[in-house]
């Protein structure tokens, strides 16, 4: 008796690691799915002799829910196409989810807080 309850759990323990296994695999997500990015304006401080604000631009990037080796990158400007970059993280490589942001500096606005080149953020394996 012993040896056919030996050989249940064994079928049954197999069964569950063939369970999870395919679980795992069946809520993976690719990297495009995993990957997001975004930026966001913050004041910086008043400029006390003109009551004028100084801003920053913050661009962030990340993955959420991707394990393999991969790398995100977080630019205020856009450096594939010869626009000059303000603030950049560079190619930050991982295997796990992580996020990256690249902040300006303060810049004095006159009136309006959107001087900023536009924030970009992108992700590879390579």
């Amino acid at each position: 008796m012993t040896i056919k309850k030996r050989l249940a759990a064994s079928v049954m323990a197999c069964a569950m690691v063939i369970s999870a296994a395919t679980a795992i695999s069946a809520n993976a997500k690719s990297l495009a799915e995993a990957f997001y990015s975004g930026a966001h304006i913050d004041i910086s401080s008043t400029c006390l002799w003109s009551s004028k604000d100084y801003y920053t631009k913050t661009a962030y990037a990340g993955t959420n829910g991707y394990n393999k080796f991969h790398y995100v990158r977080a630019t205020v400007g856009n450096p594939t196409n010869g626009d000059a970059v303000w603030a950049d993280t560079r190619r930050c490589y991982t295997y796990i989810d992580h996020e990256w942001e690249a902040t300006t500096s303060p810049l004095l606005c006159n009136g309006a807080r959107w001087n900023f080149p536009t924030a970009y953020g992108f992700y590879g394996t390579n």
